[in-house]
């Protein structure tokens, strides 16, 4: 158990660290993926609400640390995400890769407007809402477009790392 903790939280920070780095790059349109995201997406449909939040506020807030965002509200709107996603794990039971393509449009979305409600409340300078909302279109296809490359190796990484049970116990 300790070991798959480890690992995933070895897959978080390299999330993380190439999110600041190599994706901070590959803009379009001005706006960049998260890699965060997309990892805290794929583990939070794998394994759970419990795994989707801890490892959401691991990934927001190192992302917060990294950035110029104040910390602790990628923190927060990642675990919420994570949590919520997680929660639909057990309603999930089609094999299509459209459905953690469609969850990811939609967390990328609720993701970066929860962002923008927290920061306005927090008194935090926020964009205007109209570039708010074409950067959360862009950002979640963008996202979205990302993520059959992302979501099938971090399934596979978890369900290599889940412990097996015995039988009798």
């Amino acid at each position: 158990m300790v070991r798959r903790v480890a690992v995933l939280g070895i897959l978080v920070a390299t999330c993380v660290l190439v999110q600041a780095t190599v994706f901070s790059s590959l803009r379009f349109g001005g706006i960049q993926p998260s890699l965060v995201l997309l990892a805290v997406v794929a583990l939070a449909l794998t394994d759970g609400p419990i795994t989707g939040a801890v490892f959401g506020f691991a990934g927001g807030l190192a992302s917060d640390l990294l950035g110029s965002t104040p910390v602790g509200l990628s923190a927060i709107v990642l675990s919420g995400l994570g949590y919520g996603l997680g929660s639909l794990k057990p309603y999930l039971v089609t094999p299509s890769p459209l459905v953690p393509m469609a969850l990811t449009f939609a967390a990328s979305l609720a993701g970066l407007l929860g962002f923008g409600f927290l920061a306005a409340m927090l008194n935090v300078p926020v964009p205007p809402a109209g570039f708010m909302l074409r950067a959360g279109l862009l950002g979640s296809a963008y996202n979205m477009l990302l993520t059959p490359f992302v979501f099938p190796l971090v399934r596979e990484l978890s369900s290599r790392l889940r412990p097996q049970r015995i039988e009798g116990w």
